[in-house]
């Protein structure tokens, strides 16, 4: 249906009741979008005459019985329980779940757009089942003989409104490990307003990293106690000691994983964003730049 200078009718998403797709079906639906939105254990709350909510869950979806898509964004993933004791529910939900459904795309030729994430760029993502699920998941795409795709790595989303409300994205990460190491931030509503673009964009194909700004640890905790109007104490959690008490409570579920790897820098660059639809990195993080 979407040709050169018409915007694509339709389009599914899943996850849009998540802390991105909540951003995302508002901007698809201020651009003209006809949209169905998985609604699976968290409601949806938005009415539009151009929304359609889907109440069923992702093992149940399936996208033959609904008017012709142009588009799939599948947002959804599961990011883990404390109570998991194994990778099983990871790769069934985020690598088995999104290969069916990348295979119901491919048959029907409708485009998907796959949101993975900058942590499958890490040298340790085998440790982490999360990680390991979509590096899965992004690795079948890729080498798919399906070339009718987007794959986007979204790096920490922060919005800075809750910021201000004192909800700290990363907060236990960014208070282990090293103060002057290097994290990359992004903010939500510029990954949403992407997305959107990307869409309208008909020929462009492949993999996007979607990063913002690259900031020391200890000034992005600084700062974002500044913007909630906090008093900051620059205190570190001795990684050691946290991993114990994770052990001990919670046995070795995928926190124990993630707190068994190397906090390493994080400095990522958007080029082939910029290149080819105009990504601004640092758009909505203004604040966190100024002196």
């Amino acid at each position: 249906m979407a040709t050169s200078g018409y915007k694509t009718k339709n389009v599914l998403v899943t996850g849009a009741s998540g802390f991105i797709g909540k951003r995302l079906l508002n901007e698809l639906l201020n651009n003209g979008y006809k949209v169905l939105a998985l609604e699976n254990n968290t409601k949806i709350y938005k009415k539009h005459k151009n929304l359609e909510i889907i109440k069923t869950d992702l093992e149940s979806l399936t996208i033959n019985k609904y008017e012709k898509l142009d588009f799939f964004i599948h947002m959804a993933a599961y990011t883990g329980s404390l109570k998991d004791r194994d990778e099983t529910k990871y790769i069934k939900i985020n690598f088995k779940e999104t290969v069916r459904l990348f295979e119901m795309c491919q048959k029907d030729n409708i485009k998907f757009l796959y949101c993975s994430s900058t942590v499958v760029l890490e040298d340790q993502v085998e440790m982490d089942w999360y990680s390991k699920s979509k590096l899965m998941a992004t690795e079948y795409i890729k080498k798919s003989t399906y070339k009718n795709w987007l794959a986007i790595y979204p790096s920490i989303v922060v919005d800075v409104k809750d910021i201000r409300k004192g909800k700290i994205s990363g907060f236990l990460m960014a208070r282990l490990g090293r103060a002057n190491r290097f994290i990359n931030i992004v903010s939500v509503d510029n990954i949403a307003s992407t997305i959107v673009k990307m869409v309208d964009k008909k020929n462009i194909r492949g993999e996007y990293i979607l990063g913002g700004i690259n900031i020391r640890v200890n000034k992005y905790l600084k700062k974002s106690y500044q913007l909630a109007n906090k008093f900051y104490l620059p205190f570190r959690l001795p990684k050691l000691l946290v991993k114990g008490f994770c052990l001990i409570v919670f046995g070795r579920n995928n926190l124990f994983n993630i707190l068994n790897k190397n906090f390493v820098d994080q400095k990522l660059m958007s080029a082939k964003a910029k290149k080819d639809f105009d990504y601004v990195p640092e758009e909505g993080l203004e604040v966190f730049l100024a002196k």
